[in-house]
């Protein structure tokens, strides 16, 4: 598994402190970010000439408040694994282990040029798969 811990800062809540929901999105995105970076040391997947890894489809599942000052552990496992495609699930919790949120992304692969679906390069697939739920 892999684990991000973030403390959440005021820049990221409404006026009354609680994480503004859609800065949710950007903690898993860090998490994504962290993660990637780790599975290929070295390979910079966000700056390919060749291809981009665009979302199809993002959903967010609040369970707890998240507060200002919250220091969160989010834990990524691909959920599915296609050809194309892969599914992240983040499981976002506190340090004292409550569940406070779940957050979903739909990744594809796309030539660059063409914007069409490839292949997931085989040395990332198969580091996906060391990571599948």
């Amino acid at each position: 598994m892999n684990k991000t811990k973030i403390r959440v800062s005021f820049s990221d809540c409404d006026p009354g402190g609680i994480l503004f929901f859609a800065n949710l999105f950007k903690l898993a995105h860090i998490a994504y970010e962290e993660f990637l970076t780790k599975l290929v040391p070295g390979k910079n997947y966000f700056i390919s000439e060749e291809f981009a890894i665009p979302i199809l489809k993002a959903e967010a599942d609040f369970k707890n408040p998240i507060k200002y000052g919250d220091e969160v552990t989010i834990t990524i496992l691909v959920k599915t694994l296609r050809v194309s495609s892969f599914e992240l699930e983040y499981i976002i919790e506190s340090d004292r282990g409550v569940l406070l949120a779940n957050v979903s992304t739909v990744h594809v692969f796309v030539g660059k040029k063409s914007f069409d679906k490839i292949l997931i390069p085989e040395n990332l697939k198969s580091k996906l798969y060391e990571f599948m739920k």
